[in-house]
């Protein structure tokens, strides 16, 4: 594939190959919980993080548009741990979903990016295998 310059008729070829990885981020990378955690989804599409301390803030940062990712929360030996989320983030029905508050509970949180917001949804409270 390619072009033919119209003014000298030389045929420029074209690479079509397009980085996959700029719109289907792979892998799973391991956050380490903190006061303020700020998520490159550039290192993977899905995260995973401890839930360590009373309260962490999450910022989610280099998204592409229109793609999926998702957050496996886990509280900690403790449980009850909690989160706060960047404005940028809307959830759906318009409400912050309570995360599971058990010891070792697992969440998992989804975000569509579309412009400048992230739209979440929450899946809680996965029980322990049977």
């Amino acid at each position: 594939m390619g072009f033919r310059n119209a003014t000298d008729d030389q045929f420029y070829p074209v690479d079509l190959r397009v980085k996959i990885e700029e719109f289907l981020p792979a892998g799973v990378q391991a956050l380490t919980c903190a006061d303020s955690v700020t998520i490159d989804w550039t290192k993977g599409a899905t995260a995973t993080m401890t839930l360590d301390r009373a309260s962490t803030e999450i910022t989610l940062d280099k998204g592409v548009n229109g793609k999926v990712y998702r957050l496996l929360l886990v509280q900690d030996g403790t449980g009850s741990r909690e989160v706060t989320w960047a404005t940028t983030v809307k959830w759906m029905g318009g409400e912050l979903p309570a995360l599971t508050e058990d010891i070792n509970a697992e969440d998992i949180i989804t975000f569509i990016k579309i412009g400048n917001s992230w739209y979440a949804s929450a899946s809680l409270d996965f029980g322990e295998e049977i």
